[in-house]
Formats: structure tokens, sequence, C-alpha cells
């Protein structure tokens, strides 16, 4: 048994006129009390991703640590004189006189009751049921070899207890319950035997033992003996000190009287006393591809243009082209001679009248005319024989006939934004009576369409607004819509194939081809087409009558897993630009004819929400390997995390964790309370994932120790997949001290998470 003398004061005398010592302090050591559940819970803070003014907080789940027992305790003297110590020769071990008063007792007379007062102090941190037995023999190599020891006979040894004031009643089993960070004051008595010889030693010393119930109840193996100031291992008592090693003797010398009976007068006999017998003392001790619709069908071959006969009218649908340039549309005329003679008919455009004449004619040249539109573009209009060469007339045979080709150039119907048919009328008159002629009608119906955000002009000829840019908000997984149309502001019905796509940035940093679907009254799917090694699909709206509008949607489903956006297509506060769309419209028609009318809207933007959350779990060390990796899982409590603004606190559950959940490492647990001793280092792990689609900024993970718990060390990292950079500790308590544990401010990127590993222990 180790002294306790150390913490003993003396303070106030017993009645028997003996100086007692104060009370000595149980758990010296300042151990937590076994059973005490020691619950934490991590944090966590961050810069508001949609809104840098603000700042969110979280929670990890809370863990729950308890206290295993460690037993010790020991009984020492009243006195504060030393106990045995655990060496078998220290006085208070055996009975003899060399133990210091008051617990060596001399004038002691036969009959007499002595009596002395002890201390059972806890030094553990767990209640304890002692059993206290007296031995009356001491340890033969504390007795005395110069004086008789007496015995004193079975029971005459009693001990009485007191907590305080209030005496203790021992239990059925005759132990007595020393509560956690306890004293329990024994008295023990005996009757010196009244056959007593003088000078005779009698002794007794209490004896405390405690029988194991189980490492987690009284923190002995069950079966096992711990005796006083042994220590406890795994549930095993030290084997020192020895039960006969660590006692406390309270020793009574028998009085010796001294008696001399002489004769008053000389001569009488003198009686020598015998001598007087040594004083005795004690010693104390953790697209469709339909055609254009009508008139024309498709089939023609490149660059030439489809001509329908309609009576004594030819009408061209041009193609449009890619180049700005005039355009050109030859007509085959035939004249024919049914009269009896030769004749030469003289070709001359017409000054027509109506809303798509041609007029305004003068000749420049031989066969070639300059006019004007209606709209007072100018056109020229050429005659030309089967060698191309203008020409003013043709000779035709009598009953014959001869052909002739009539030119129209006019202004590009690319670059207009409206189209009108031209009618030119061209009149052949006869050499042989000059009030003979015939007129023939050529008509050119241009083509021009518009692609664009749907305007909201009523009146052409602007159908859609090219040059806005809509912008349209989503969320990852959602779908947003923009509002499209294709007006044909050509002179006939035509198809437009709709293809597009928009470039998104996924949230680890790559980027996905995300198609554009149509949809709308006359869009079929109608075919693919690849764009950067992505194949999606293509539509076709299908009969677009001139001068009216095809009204589309266009749809665009954002991916889960795409990165938060800015509002405009510039760096904002964010770090990434909104996407553009990429659309186009392309004339059926006129690809098939071998021309190209393409119309793009490339100015739309696509504006993706920050969406997410950052889930922060806490995990505790079980010592083992169990529980499996992700085996056990933390999510946020979506019922706060819905709320405005969110609070997201972690809930443990078991199962395997969501691409979203903290799953736990292996030998880590976030469920089960775990047991540690007091002083045994063990760890927390607290995982925070960001799950946001953007980056979130100051991002601070923290832990603040309870007070029962110590502070030992403390590691902060952060990860992306499998590789890991360190991130300082920037507060951390003195160690084996309680208070917070934080990691130093830093960005964390989606899907990085950061760990904050902690070694504490129990007080």
């Amino acid at each position: 048994m180790k002294g306790n003398t150390k913490f003993l004061t003396l303070m106030v005398a017993l009645a028997a006129g003996v100086a007692s010592a104060a009370a000595p302090v149980a758990n010296p050591s300042g151990y937590t009390t076994s059973g005490t559940a020691i619950t934490n819970q991590a944090t966590s803070s961050f810069t508001d991703p949609s809104d840098p003014a603000k700042t969110i907080d979280g929670a990890s789940n809370i863990v729950t640590t308890t206290v295993l027992p460690l037993p010790s305790f020991d009984i020492v003297y009243n006195s504060s004189n030393p106990d045995g110590g655990g060496t078998a020769s220290n006085a208070a071990n055996g009975i003899s006189t060399v133990l210091p008063t008051p617990d060596y007792k001399i004038n002691v007379k036969p009959g007499d009751v002595v009596t002395n007062t002890y201390y059972i102090v806890n030094n553990g941190n767990t209640p304890l049921n002692v059993k206290v037995d007296a031995n009356t023999t001491g340890n033969t190599a504390a007795n005395s070899t110069t004086s008789t020891i007496g015995t004193l006979a079975t029971g005459a040894v009693t001990y009485t207890y007191a907590n305080g004031a209030t005496a203790v009643t021992p239990n059925g089993d005759g132990t007595v319950t020393l509560p956690a960070n306890g004293v329990i004051t024994v008295v023990q008595s005996f009757t010196v035997p009244a056959a007593a010889t003088p000078g005779t030693l009698y002794g007794a010393s209490p004896v405390g033992t405690v029988v194991g119930t189980g490492t987690t109840a009284n923190g002995v193996a069950t079966g096992s003996t711990l005796n006083e100031g042994q220590t406890v291992t795994g549930g095993t008592p030290s084997p020192a000190p020895a039960a006969t090693t660590d006692m406390q003797f309270t020793v009574a010398n028998v009085y010796n009287p001294l008696i001399t009976n002489i004769p008053t007068s000389p001569g009488g006999t003198t009686v020598t006393p015998p001598g007087a017998a040594a004083t005795p003392g004690y010693t104390a001790s953790t697209p469709p591809t339909t055609g254009a619709g009508t008139p024309p069908a498709s089939g023609t071959a490149p660059g030439t243009t489809l001509v329908t006969v309609v009576g004594d009218q030819q009408i061209a649908y041009p193609p449009a082209d890619a180049n700005a340039t005039p355009d050109v549309v030859r007509f085959n005329n035939t004249l024919t001679n049914s009269g009896a003679l030769s004749d030469v008919l003289t070709l001359t455009p017409v000054n027509g009248t109506g809303p798509n004449r041609l007029d305004s004619f003068t000749k420049t040249s031989v066969g070639t005319y300059t006019g004007k539109d209606a709209q007072g573009r100018d056109v020229v209009v050429q005659f030309l024989n089967g060698s191309n060469s203008p020409i003013d007339t043709v000779t035709v045979a009598a009953a014959g006939s001869a052909n002739y080709v009539t030119q129209v150039t006019y202004s590009d119907s690319n670059s207009l934004a409206n189209q009108h048919p031209l009618d030119l009328v061209v009149r052949a008159t006869s050499a042989n009576n000059s009030n003979v002629s015939d007129d023939t009608t050529d008509t050119i119906q241009p083509t021009q369409a518009q692609f664009g955000d749907t305007s909201s002009l009523t009146s052409g000829p602007l159908a859609v607004n090219p040059t806005t840019a809509q912008s349209q908000t989503g969320a990852p997984g959602s779908s947003v819509a923009y509002t499209m149309s294709v007006a044909n502001t050509g002179t006939y019905t035509d198809s437009y194939t709709l293809s597009g796509y928009v470039t998104v940035t996924i949230r680890n940093g790559t980027t996905r081809t995300v198609p554009v679907v149509y949809s709308g009254n006359n869009v079929t799917q109608t075919g693919t087409t690849t764009v950067g090694g992505v194949t999606f699909n293509t539509y076709t709206v299908s009969n677009v009558a001139a001068n009216t509008s095809a009204p589309l949607t266009a749809t665009v489903t954002i991916p889960a897993d795409a990165a938060a956006t800015g509002t405009s297509a510039a760096t904002g506060t964010l770090p990434l630009p909104a996407p553009t769309l990429q659309q186009t419209a392309s004339s059926v028609y006129s690809a098939n004819q071998g021309g190209s009318l393409v119309l793009t809207d490339l100015n739309n933007l696509l504006v993706i929400r920050v969406a997410g959350d950052i889930v922060t779990g806490k995990f505790t060390n079980t010592g083992g390997t169990t529980p499996a990796v992700n085996t056990q899982k933390v999510a946020n409590d979506p019922t706060k995390a819905s709320a405005t603004p969110p609070v997201f606190v972690g809930i443990a559950s078991a199962g395997t964790p969501a691409a979203t959940d903290v799953g736990n490492p292996v030998g880590y647990d976030a469920l089960n309370t775990q047991s540690y001793l007091p002083r045994v280092n063990y760890n927390y792990q607290i995982i925070a994932k960001n799950n946001y689609n953007t980056t979130v900024s100051n991002f601070v993970l923290r832990d603040v120790l309870s007070a029962n718990l110590q502070f030992v060390s403390a590691t902060c990292t952060v990860y992306t997949g499998t590789t890991s950079s360190s991130n300082p500790v920037v507060t951390a308590p003195a160690a084996g001290s309680a208070g917070t544990v934080s990691c130093a401010a830093t960005p964390l990127l989606p899907d990085q998470t950061e760990v904050l590993d902690i070694t504490v222990r129990t007080k």
C-alpha cells in the first residue's frame, strides 16, 4: 500500500487525546468517475456560397464515450503515520514496539478495549465493496523479536464504519460500500485479554480486499481479488503490494506495574523491580426532311432552282446561299410562231404593276436592262441565247419555235429581313406586225427566315428577337425551358432542322455536352448530329408557311453533378461563367437544293444554382477493426437542412453511405457508445464533406473537448479522392487540458473532404 501522508494535514484531536489527521483526498489523480457519459459534437462554419455576406454553421452527429472503472483503494492510519507501503519489514506491517504513537499504545491494562481510527480511501474512479478483516499475527519480517507477542481470540477484533457523521452499515456479505471519490472512517477495536502478562504485545491491522465483479462493473475481473494499494490492468490486479506487506497495525503493550514494598525500618528486604519495557510505536503509511412542304420537291441537282409552270407563268423557288452577293435566277422560255411566215421577235421587260412588280427598266446594253423592285432595290434582266450571249431578238421560223433564257439578278435574299416575290413580265413583239405581242410572267419566290427568342412584337417582319439573350436558372438535376421561334420571312413554305447543345462544367472540373431538346407543333426528332464526340438528336419543325412563325420550346436538363455558375457569361462572384446555348436552325429546302440557310442563336444563358450542403460526421475509435469501413453513415437532418437559412446537423445511421453521406473509417463508430479507462488515449475522427456544386470558402472544422477530456494531439487533412494535403491545426489546448481544437480556414472544393483527427484521453 502506498502512503498518503502528502494528502494529510493535522486537524483535530480525538476525544481520547490522540492527535488525528484530516481525511485523505480520495481519487488523488482526479480520474473521471466511472460510468460518466462524455458526449461530444463537432462543428463547422463556412461562407454561404449563395450569399458571401452570410456564414453557415454546421454540426456533426453526437458521439458518446463512457468512462470505464479504474479501481484502487487503500486503508491508512487516521494518525497520518505511514503504513506498510509494500515492504514486509516496515514497522506498520508487524507487532513491535517501534511503531510511533498514537498507533503504538502503552500502559494498556488487561481487559482494556484498544481502539484506533483508520480511513478507507478510494483512489480510483468507481464504487467498491470492501471486505475488512483483521490480521492479528503480523508479518514476521516486522514483528518484534524481543517482546512477547500475545494472541487475540478469533473475533476479538471488531470494526465500525462511518461516512462523515453518518454511520455506515455493512452489506449482507460483510463488505462496506466505498463510494467513488469517497472516504470511509473505520474504527478498529479489540480487548486485551484479562490474563495478559505485563509487557506482552497485542496487535491488529485491518486488511481490505475487493472481489472482482467484471471489468465493466467494478473494474476487477470476475474471480480476481484486489488488495490495498494494488493497481489494475485489463481487469487484473498487480501482484504488489501483497496483502501482508501493506498493513497498518495498532499495537498495545500491556502495562507492567512497578511496585516496591519495603520495611519502614532498616534491615528489611530490598525488592528490585523489573526493568521498564521499551515503548512500542507504529509507523503510518477515448428533320424531318419531308421537303419544304408545298410547293417544291427535293431532288434537283445542287446549284439549280426548282421552277414550276402555272399557265403562262413560271415560278422559281431559289434556295438560299451562304454568301451576300446578288442572287441569280434563270427562266427557260420558248417562243412559238404559229404563222406562215418566219418572224423576228423582240424581247423586252415590261414595267409591272402590283405589290411584287418590277419596273423602271432602262436598257443598258444588248439584251440587258436595269430596273427596280417594289422596294426600290436594283434588278438586272438579261435575255440570253443558247450560248449565254445577250440578245435583243429571237428569230422563229414559220410554224416553228425557239428558246431563250431570261436571267434575273436581284439583291441577295440572305441579307434581307423580309422577302417579297419578284414578278417580271417579259414581252415578245413581232417584227412582222408590231401590234402583235405576247407576255409571259417569270416569278421569283425568295427565301428567308429568322431564328431566336420569341418576340413580343405582333407585326412583321420581326417574329423573333435574334439578338436578345434569355437567361434561365435551374438547380442541378432540373430542367429549364427557353421560348424560341423560327419565323419564315421568305415567300414559300419551308421546314427547318433544329439542333442545339450547351457545354456544362461538372463539379469535378470536367465539361459535358448537354443536348437541347426541341418541342412544339409539327416538331419531330428526325436525326442526330455529333459535337465534340457527343452524338445527340436533331429535330425538324415542318411546313412553316411564308410570313408565319413556329413557336418552339428548347429544353435543357441540367446534369445532377453540374457545377454552380454565376449569372452572366463573365466571371462573377462565383468561379464559373454561365454557359451559352449553341442553337441552330437551317432550311431543309435550301439544304436539299444545294443551298444554305443556317440561322443561329448563341447568346442564351444557362445559370446553374448553388445546391448542396456540407455534412459533418464524427466517429470514435473502437480500438479494433469493427465496424467495417462504410457500414455506418452520417447525413444531414433533412428537416433542418430545408430550413431558411439551412442548418446542417449530422444524423448517424447504419448502412452503406450514399455519395453525399460521410461513411465511417474502419474501426470507427458513430452509433454505439465506446468505453475507455481514464488516461488511456483514443481517437476521434471528424470528417466533413463538401456536397455543394461549388467551392466553399473559409471552411473551418472544430471540436470542443469537454472538461472530462484531455487533449493529446491533432492533425487536419484535406482529401481530394485519395490524394491528401495537410492543413494546419490553428487552435488547440495545452496537452492534458480541455478546450477547442480547430483547423485553419481553407477553401473546400466540391467533393473534397477534411478530416480532423484528435487524440484524447479521459481524465
